[in-house]
């Protein structure tokens, strides 16, 4: 067996804290500093203000580093990176050429300083940080090295970890396995990820790895959006000390791994309070640190810690178990941060409890050490297999069913074949660990070589250099964290460049595949004469925060492609001639963002916070791109961002949540829920992309699985208890009004004593009931431990009151016991106590939900829904299309019209503002040329009934329509489908206004597959309120560009609101025999349940089931008119903003 001088060390993990100085949107907000510092014998400590008590706490840690300011008196000695890079760096490295294994991981939010405590700025060297000169230390020491018998080995090995999926950053992203590689059990090292180790014999090669993965990085984030690839960064290094003893086989070897974790930021991601679905996504984003935490707690308590939670903790089990643990809490020195701060520093305070030890990698015989560990291993594994044989005999005495009895023995057989593959596992890995410590020097170097050349390849498809070297005018990248930002560069030459997607036909010179992006997207030309243009030709394009269709670019205006790729255009030699940003206020990734969003943050309210301000900038901007994911993959739900004065995810105050709307039905999530839905949306998109590459087709997802799709209870609304009773020793009962977050009543009150009775729930209009059930309620105190915690724990939550109550009785009681210290006193004076109500929807609010994937698909996908909303399923065999939903509620208007004597009744309709006389061109991306068209199927054929419009010019193609009507307001689009293949059919649209000039971009959408030919979609409605006298509409996709050769529509229609007559009773009868399956006159239960699958059209049969139709099983007309009527009454509001010139849908956002 292998023999070694092994030494243990044990200890507690080391903390240090670091503030770093104020970012400019803190600035912008006349934010006060909180934080000072003081170190003292033995430690640090950290004082931290309450901005609003100005009661100042203090937090005890190992190091404390004031980086925010020299000349501030009073908040502690300035700390540099040198001065971090002693402290902590050094301590570091001499541990690992000891041989015992390190972790280093800075944690704290987003924007709090941890990546430039890691890695800095590595092109100026005072501002290095750990990573790179740890690495430079290793190479110096190195270098001093005389002896010949003694020999080196220095790995680096690079990993992310986004949405639980472990990607290489060393490997070109083309070749990433579509799932992330899977953490595999080895006898030495724990759980590893087999990726690239890139053999380094100098620094500048260490460099070179850390620069490819940087650029990896900005690569990725960049072709969706930064906010959604938050991830966690692993750099390894692999260090290994071999000497020869002369006249020996043997060499003593010293080997050890050092983790330096750059962690995702540590938002406190609040949930909803509720159990399951709903409850994990609130936390997904953070589900890695989540575990890490419950790790660290485990181990702090002395019980065994579960790692395999997560794939971040499984990385790091190896160095947690047996290795030396430092933290770097980064903390932001401003009072809008005070929350994050403290969450941080409370994280701390666990962590530094946490008792860790750490044995020397020190050997004679690596080969012998490694077969000596995994009999270990697996005498390990075994007995935990021994172990839960005598548990589950233990269980067996006779208490249990026979159904119990089955469960447990498929569990242990289960954890059994688990254990066997873990071990085979293992054998593998070690075998595999038994070849690379035979591996020559010339194999090494070989590799080495080898990985050289993959590099050289993917970064073709990167930038070339820096922006600061590249003399030809260019796009640099603008990212989220601002060292990524400027590192991709994309120049231009004189003469034209095409920006696009994939395509074989028309290969773009410069090619992005995001989200967003379209074949042909844009172009960018650059004249002899010192000029640069951007065409935009065939996707969203903005320059400055509008949308352009041809422009002149000057140097630094901001550039959006699609949703997610954003831009400073540079251009060497003409900085005059552009923005000159100042020097201490360069404009960054989060300044393109708001540049933006700022017109509809205009429209939503002006002087807010900043900190909210930003968040309804990025909700603005992300809820674009989750509607885009929704058009590309032909899901229902449309996203808007929404201000709310109540919120059930945080503190009190203006927040912001996002309106979700299914057709009729419109659910309300938290921020947190939807930025955790968006990473799945766009994990989705991804797969959905790649199946289109590949020609292939996603099967959909069951009910449970779609992020589109909103299963778990919702929030009703809560109110405020005044406990000033409390304080008093008082007795009392009282009412509390429950809102929602509109501010509007949600039904009766809720009546509070000592315990929480009961509330009565505001009916919803179209059902006639109460539309939750399941209903619970839950409460908190609201101390500020509570509010600093803010986890589901601090929620007294009580049970379901199952099923559809219009009145629920919780019945409800806790005791609560506590030691009243001046918080808890000053809390029940002025405080409350925040009661929350939530319920589960009824099945009938889901009817708009059903995605458009065809009869069959979609009968089965209701059919799944209903079965997991545990209800009765219903026999769909033969779903039909009503003519949209504004076509319902133009009918409902004009039953609320006043009417005339002649039965008919002048009210604002949607109306085709479009006639076979416009003036009307075809256009191509490239220009329009008769050519592109058929002689008898050019674009004026798409204005009347017969016949079609044809271009060969497929994605991008569309018209240019100047209406004779004049100026209009459009605000809604309708498309016929033609007579020939499918497959030419438009994907999606896109219509542009102009008044003369350029075109701006009014709105885009998905067009439902079509089921026949000459078939008219439903009527697509969207906000706008700016009147044009021309307009461009575009197909930027068709149904499948690889078999179609064009594409092809056989009439458009423009829709705006106007004064119009209809008929009420024509309309009715209308709609009563379109269900009158049999023409009989009435309609019958077996048509009623057959009927349409809609929203409006679902509450409709759910009344008339209630009904119960009649004792025969029969409606007559009569009866269907009056339910008709009736079914329409929660639109009134809506009906009369229409009256009043809005569109239905700016009136629900």
């Amino acid at each position: 067996m292998g023999k070694g001088k092994k030494t243990v060390e044990e200890g507690t993990v080391k903390i240090a804290v670091r503030v770093r100085p104020f970012n400019k949107r803190e600035k912008r907000a006349n934010a006060s500093l909180i934080i000072r510092m003081a170190n003292l014998e033995g430690g640090a400590k950290t004082f931290v203000t309450d901005p609003d008590s100005n009661e100042e706490r203090d937090f005890a840690y190992d190091f404390a580093f004031q980086s925010h300011s020299k000349e501030i008196q009073g908040i502690g000695p300035h700390a540099t990176q040198d001065t971090v890079m002693e402290t902590l760096g050094v301590p570091v490295l001499n541990t690992a050429l000891e041989g015992k294994n390190i972790c280093l991981f800075a944690y704290g939010q987003t924007g709090a300083g941890k990546s430039f405590s890691m890695l800095g700025k590595i092109a100026i060297p005072e501002l290095q940080g750990i990573v790179p000169r740890v690495c430079n230390r290793i190479f110096e020491m190195i270098a001093e090295n005389k002896d010949p018998n003694v020999k080196y080995s220095i790995e680096i090995q690079v990993i992310e970890i986004y949405c639980e999926m472990i990607n290489d950053l060393l490997a070109n992203r083309k070749n990433w396995p579509r799932r992330g590689h899977r953490p595999k059990l080895t006898p030495k090292d724990g759980y590893v990820a087999m990726t690239i180790r890139k053999p380094c014999n100098s620094f500048e090669e260490i460099n070179k790895a850390i620069q490819f993965a940087d650029k990896n990085r900005s690569v990725g984030s960049h072709a969706l959006n930064p906010e959604s690839s938050r991830a966690h960064t692993i750099y390894t290094i692999h260090y290994k000390k071999m000497t020869q003893t002369p006249g020996s086989k043997t060499k003593a070897t010293i080997s050890a791994r050092m983790n330096l974790v750059d962690l995702a930021g540590s938002e406190r991601t609040s949930s909803a309070g509720t159990s399951g679905q709903m409850l994990k996504e609130g936390n997904a984003i953070n589900l890695s640190l989540t575990a890490l935490g419950g790790c660290i707690k485990s181990l702090a308590e002395g019980k065994k810690a579960q790692f395999r939670t997560s794939k971040l903790t499984l990385m790091l089990q190896g160095s947690m178990t047996n290795g030396l643990v430092v933290m770097i809490a980064a903390v932001s020195p401003a009072s809008i941060c005070y929350p994050e701060t403290v969450s941080t520093l409370r994280f701390a305070d666990r962590v530094k409890t946490v008792k860790v030890k750490a044995v020397s990698n020190v050997t004679e015989d690596p080969v012998a050490e490694i077969k000596k560990e995994m009999a270990e291993m697996k005498a390990r594994l075994e007995a935990e297999i021994v172990e839960l044989q005598k548990q589950a005999s233990g269980q067996s005495d006779g208490s249990m069913d026979e159904a119990e009895e089955a469960a447990m023995k498929a569990a242990l057989q289960k954890e059994r074949e688990e254990v066997e593959r873990l071990k085979a596992e293992m054998e593998e890995m070690a075998n595999q660990q038994i070849e690379e410590e035979d591996e020559s020097d010339d194999a090494k170097a070989q590799r080495a070589y080898g990985i050289d050349r993959e590099w050289s390849v993917a970064i073709r498809d990167m930038g070339k250099n820096s922006s600061l070297e590249e003399p030809n005018p260019h796009f640099a990248n603008l990212h989220c964290d601002d060292r990524l930002s400027l590192s991709l560069v994309y120049p231009f030459e004189v003469g034209s460049t095409l920006i696009g997607k994939k395509d074989e036909v028309s290969p773009p010179k410069i090619e992005f595949n995001g989200l967003g992006i379209h074949k042909g997207h844009c172009i960018v030309e650059r004249t002899e004469d010192g000029h640069v243009w951007l065409e935009a030709r065939n996707g969203r394009s903005l320059v400055n925060g509008k949308a352009v269709q041809r422009v002149e670019l000057k140097h630094n205006d901001r550039v959006w492609l699609g949703t997610a790729y954003a831009f400073l255009f540079k251009f060497p030699g003409k900085e005059a001639e552009g923005t000159i940003f100042p020097e201490d206020d360069e404009f960054d990734y989060l300044d393109a963002e708001e540049e933006i969003s700022a017109q509809q943050q205009q429209k939503m309210g002006k002087g807010l916070e900043p900190k909210i301000a930003e968040k309804l900038s990025a909700a603005i901007n992300s809820c674009k791109q989750a509607n885009m994911i929704a058009m590309e993959l032909g899901a229902v739900p449309r996203f808007t961002p929404k201000l709310s004065k109540v919120s059930y995810v945080g503190g009190d105050g203006l927040d912001v949540l996002v309106a979700v709307a299914y057709g009729g039905t419109v659910l309300l999530w938290p921020w947190e829920k939807f930025s955790a839905r968006l990473t799945y949306m766009t994990d989705r998109w991804q797969e959905h992309d790649a199946a289109v590459q590949k020609n292939e087709t996603l099967p959909p997802l069951a009910p449970l699985d779609d992020p589109f799709i909103d299963l778990e209870p919702q929030f009703i609304g809560e109110g405020h208890l005044v406990l000033s009773s409390l304080a008093n020793m008082i007795d009392f009962e009282t009412t509390v009004a429950v809102l929602g977050v509109n501010n509007v009543m949600q039904g009766q009150s809720v009546r509070f004593a000592v315990r929480i009775c009961d509330v009565t729930l505001q009916e919803d209009a179209r059902l006639g009931t109460p539309r939750y059930r399941d209903c619970f309620v839950r409460y908190r105190l609201g101390f500020r431990s509570e509010v600093e915690d803010d986890d589901d724990s601090v929620w007294s939550v009580s049970k379901p009151v199952n099923g559809l109550k219009k009145r629920p009785v919780f019945d409800f009681k806790t005791d609560h016991t506590m030691e009243v210290d001046d918080d808890v006193l000053r809390h029940l004076q002025k405080g409350s106590l925040r009661i929350q109500i939530f319920g589960k929807l009824v099945p009938a609010c889901y009817q708009g939900i059903v995605p458009k994937i065809g009869t069959d698909a979609q009968v089965k996908y209701f059919q799944d829904l209903l079965g997991v909303l545990k209800e009765e399923t219903v026999p769909l065999e033969r779903p039909k299309v009503v003519n949209g939903f504004e076509d319902l509620l133009n009918a409902y208007m004009q039953m609320q019209a006043q009417v005339t004597p002649d039965g008919r009744s002048a009210v604002k309709v949607l109306e085709n503002f479009l006639t076979p006389g416009d003036e009307v061109e075809g256009f191509s991306p490239n220009g329009y040329q008769p050519s592109h068209s058929p002689s008898n199927e050019r674009p004026a054929k798409c204005l009347v009934d017969s016949g079609k419009y044809l271009n060969f010019q497929k994605e991008g193609a569309g018209i240019i329509v100047t209406p004779k009507h004049g100026a209009t307001v459009v605000c809604g689009i309708a498309l016929t489908s033609a007579n020939d293949y499918p497959v030419r059919d438009p994907a999606s649209w896109a219509i542009y206004g102009s008044n003369g000039g350029d075109f701006t971009e009014i709105a885009t959408g998905f067009v439902p597959t079509f089921k026949e030919r000459f078939e008219r979609s439903d009527l697509l409605t969207f906000d706008n309120d700016t009147r044009y006298t021309k307009y461009k509409v575009v197909f930027p996709t068709v149904r499948d560009s690889g078999k179609g050769n064009s594409v092809q529509i056989q009439k458009i229609e423009l829709f705006e609101l106007r004064e119009g007559k209809a008929d009420v009773e024509e309309h009715l009868r209308a709609k009563f025999a379109e269900m009158d399956v049999n023409g009989n006159g009435v309609v019958e239960r077996n048509e009623l349940l057959g009927g349409m699958v809609t929203d409006f059209m679902g509450v409709l049969c759910e009344m008339l089931k209630a009904a119960g139709i009649a004792a025969d099983g029969r409606c007559s007309y009569e009866e269907f008119s009056r339910l008709y009527l009736q079914a329409f009454g929660s639109l009134a509001q809506r009906a009369a903003e229409l009256r009043a010139g809005k569109s239905a849908r700016s009136s629900e956002s």
